[in-house]
C-alpha cells in the first residue's frame, strides 16, 4: 500500500532549506500533468473503499495508474505501469467509457528523508504542498510517523491533510466520500 499524507506550505523556499539542512538533497524540478478518469457512471457517485480512478501522468516517462481508495483516507491500493503513448491511452480510455474529470499541473521536487520519498509540489489548482509518502501494511503508524516528521519541521497541524490532490478538489465541488477513517 502506498500511504501518503500532505501539508499546505506558506514559506516554500524556508521549507526546502530546512529540509536540506537535514541532510537530503532535492532532485531538480520536473514538471507533470495528472490527467484523471473516472468510468462514465461513477462521475458524480459516492467514493468509498473499493471506488477507484485511473490517472494518466505526463512526465520523462508517461505512466497509467490505477489508484483504489482503502477504508483509510491517505492510504491507496496503487498500480502502476509505464505507457509509451499517453494520447493513444487517453483515448483508449475515453471509447472505453471513462472521462476526463480533473487536470492537474505539478512542479515537483523530489528527495529521501530516513524512510519517507518527499515531494514539494507546486499545483496550479491548489498551491503548495509537502508530500511524503511510503509504502507498507500498517497505514495508521506510518501516517502518524509522517504527521510527527511535519511537525518536527514547525509547519502547521491544521494544515496537515491525508487527502489526495484530486480528493481534495472533488470535495470542494461537493463530491462525497464515505467509510475512511
Amino acid at each position: 500500500m502506498e500511504i501518503e499524507v500532505k501539508v499546505k506550505i506558506d514559506d516554500l523556499p524556508k521549507l526546502k532549506k530546512d529540509i536540506e539542512n537535514l541532510g537530503a538533497a532535492w532532485s531538480e524540478t520536473k514538471t507533470q500533468v495528472d490527467a484523471y478518469y473516472k468510468q462514465k457512471d461513477d462521475v458524480n457517485a459516492v467514493q468509498k473503499p473499493g471506488s477507484f480512478i485511473l490517472r494518466v501522468r505526463r512526465d520523462s516517462k508517461a505512466k497509467l495508474t490505477f489508484k483504489a481508495f482503502t477504508d483509510r483516507r491517505g492510504v491507496w491500493e496503487e498500480l502502476e505501469t509505464t505507457i509509451e503513448e499517453p494520447d493513444q491511452m487517453e483515448k483508449i480510455l475515453e471509447k472505453s467509457g471513462f472521462v476526463n474529470v480533473l487536470t492537474l499541473h505539478k512542479k515537483r521536487n523530489s528527495t529521501k528523508y530516513q524512510q519517507f520519498s518527499l515531494e514539494i509540489d507546486e499545483i496550479e489548482e491548489l498551491g503548495n504542498f509537502l508530500e511524503a509518502e511510503v509504502m507498507g501494511e500498517d497505514g495508521e503508524r506510518l501516517q502518524e510517523e509522517i504527521k510527527q516528521f511535519f511537525l518536527s519541521l514547525g509547519l502547521s497541524p491544521e494544515k496537515i491533510d491525508r487527502r489526495g490532490y484530486p480528493e481534495m478538489i472533488f470535495e470542494s465541488q461537493g463530491q462525497k466520500f464515505e467509510g475512511q477513517d
